[in-house]
C-alpha cells in the first residue's frame, strides 16, 4: 500500500526545495493552476488544460523554465478569468441574468 504521507512530504520537499523555486516566489502561485482549476470545471478554452496532463516533476521543470513575463500574463488571464466566472455565478444566483 502506497504511504500518501510519505509521497506528499517528498513532493513538498521537491516543490519547495528545488534549486530555483522559493516559497515567496509568485512560481508557487501559479503551480496550483498546474494541478487544478478553482472552478472544478475549467473553461475548454483554459490554457492550463494542456500542462495538467503532465507529472508533477515535469510540471516543476515547465515552471521552472517559464520566463516571468509569461507567469504574469498566466496569472492575469487566470485572475481575469475567476473574476468573470464569480460575477457570471452571481449574476445567476441573483436572477439579474
Amino acid at each position: 500500500m502506497l504511504d500518501y504521507l510519505q509521497l506528499i512530504s517528498e513532493f513538498a520537499y521537491q516543490h519547495f526545495n528545488h534549486p530555483n523555486m522559493k516559497p515567496t516566489d509568485k512560481r508557487v502561485d501559479i503551480y496550483g493552476l498546474f494541478f487544478g482549476c478553482p472552478e472544478i470545471h475549467p473553461l475548454q478554452d483554459c490554457p492550463f488544460a494542456p500542462l495538467r496532463k503532465h507529472s508533477a516533476i515535469e510540471k516543476i521543470n515547465i515552471l521552472e523554465k517559464l520566463a516571468d513575463e509569461n507567469i504574469d500574463k498566466m496569472l492575469l488571464d487566470h485572475h481575469n478569468c475567476l473574476s468573470n466566472r464569480i460575477n457570471q455565478n452571481i449574476r445567476i444566483f441573483s436572477g439579474s441574468v
